[in-house]
């Protein structure tokens, strides 16, 4: 089921059964538009340039990118389409997870590229690391998405062994759904340390639900003397909205991972309901269900999301969020 038949089933069991408990929002922007700080843009002569946006995005985040491995775009969608435009000149072999982000693979084929598929539902299926043994770039989400989770050390320590038997690997990994950016920084510090052999994608979209707003890339210096050009600086009126919310709310993405866990605190009794050994997400809103979309509605009065909306094979997976019913953040963060 893609998304579009998937909305239409949704609309219809909406419809016939309104008292369905919501685990299907995908839309963080809209759902938590009550957080998103609109303060008054500081007064300055003009909007600020895109080396103020990452110095101030930096002061926020802990996340220091060097300039010499520097790309500045609008989001991860625009670094992806530069960096997607260099693996494909390179004549690198790109994989893709097949079941996290469709629009991984438009923005790929745009690029001329056809890309291999691994699996990461309900589990990361690594063998097809094994089977690489020509030039390649690999793409993953990190924390992994829609699982919930950072990358395990044995995880890491896995990818960073196979950057390093071959110098033709490329590691990119697109961090969007990162709020808790110290974890983020403390997994990933043995991979970025291979700063020509990994590339790192940050984006404003989700943490400060900013989307379009400010891309940030830690990419190898040959990737970032080809992306350059391609790149779009951040717009003015985005920038500046961006630079307020980064000084009057540095800790958003902070505060909204505490209300995540309030909510999934309060769900998890309904869900283990129907999954007893299902364990809430490490992080973010996105969590995974070994059951059947059909069967969460149809016997225990929840609406999913198929995990074939998402791009998987498997029926017998659904992805269930938690921001259908958050309301507001308390002082600590939390969700009511």
């Amino acid at each position: 089921m893609d998304y579009s038949s998937y909305r239409r089933c949704r609309d219809a069991l909406l419809r016939e059964r309104p008292d369905l408990l919501r685990l299907d929002c995908m839309n963080p922007v809209v759902a938590l538009a009550f957080a998103r700080t609109e303060g008054a843009p500081e007064a300055c002569e003009g909007p600020p340039s895109p080396a103020d946006l990452v110095s101030a995005w930096s002061q926020a985040t802990g996340v220091v990118v060097p300039e010499c491995h520097r790309v500045i775009g609008t989001g991860v969608r625009d670094l992806l389409g530069a960096a997607f435009e260099f693996v494909a000149e390179a004549g690198d072999t790109l994989w893709l997870p097949a079941d996290v982000y469709p629009v991984y693979w438009e923005l790929a084929r745009q690029s001329g590229l056809r890309p291999r598929a691994f699996r990461t539902m309900p589990r990361p299926d690594w063998s097809f690391l094994e089977s690489i043994h020509d030039r390649a770039t690999v793409l993953l989400p990190m924390p992994l998405s829609p699982l919930g989770r950072a990358l395990a050390p044995t995880e890491v320590e896995a990818l960073r062994r196979w950057l390093e038997a071959d110098g033709r690997r490329t590691l990119l990994l697109d961090t969007v759904y990162a709020y808790d950016f110290l974890t983020t920084r403390r997994v990933l510090e043995p991979l970025a340390e291979m700063a020509d052999r990994c590339a790192i994608l940050w984006s404003c979209a989700k943490s400060w639900l900013r989307p379009g707003a400010l891309g940030v890339g830690q990419v190898p210096t040959a990737w970032r003397d080809a992306m350059l050009p391609r790149m779009s600086a951040p717009a003015a009126e985005e920038g500046r909205a961006l630079a307020s919310a980064l000084t009057h709310a540095p800790h958003l993405p902070a505060a909204l991972q505490g209300a995540f866990r309030g909510q999934w605190r309060r769900l998890t009794p309904r869900v283990r309901a129907v999954q007893p050994t299902w364990q809430p997400p490490e992080t973010g809103y996105f969590a995974v269900l070994e059951l059947a979309f059909e069967r969460l509605h149809q016997q225990h009065g929840i609406l999913a999301v198929p995990a074939t909306v998402f791009g998987s094979s498997d029926a017998e997976v659904s992805v269930v969020t938690c921001l259908h019913d958050m309301t507001h953040l308390d002082p600590e963060g939390k969700a009511p």
